[in-house]
């Protein structure tokens, strides 16, 4: 899967999902986070998504937004051989309770006219 990032965010929320080195924000560390790989994998298993752009998905460009001190939502830029388009996935921070990230749903929107899909939330895998 090809991934190319671009980080728009604040340092702070980058830090908080463990993505900051003492330089700043690092791309190729959101791309190993577990919050950029919960939001693939919510987007990736959607079939409503995967029958608007088709199979295989390339995931590109990625935009990090703190809603709070516990959860981001991340932009994901994505395409396929059927369509393109972009997904807005809210991702919480591991509780005490919870191992993992956990996606609290989102959106996609398709770049070509349509009705976006809701995304539902998913648990960790």
């Amino acid at each position: 899967m090809k991934t190319t990032l671009r980080v728009v965010a604040v340092a702070g929320a980058l830090a908080l999902f463990g993505c900051e080195d003492k330089t700043g924000p690092s791309s190729e560390k959101l791309k190993q986070s577990d919050a950029y790989r919960t939001a693939a994998q919510a987007v990736s298993l959607n079939q409503d998504v995967l029958e608007a752009v088709g199979e295989p998905v390339t995931f590109g460009d990625v935009a990090l937004k703190r809603d709070s001190d516990d959860a981001i939502t991340l932009d994901l830029s994505l395409s396929g051989p059927k369509g393109s388009g972009h997904a807005q996935m809210d991702v919480s921070k591991p509780t005490p309770k919870q191992a993992l990230y956990m996606s609290r749903g989102g959106d996609f929107f398709p770049d070509k006219a349509g009705r976006p899909i809701h995304l539902r939330p998913t648990a960790p895998r």
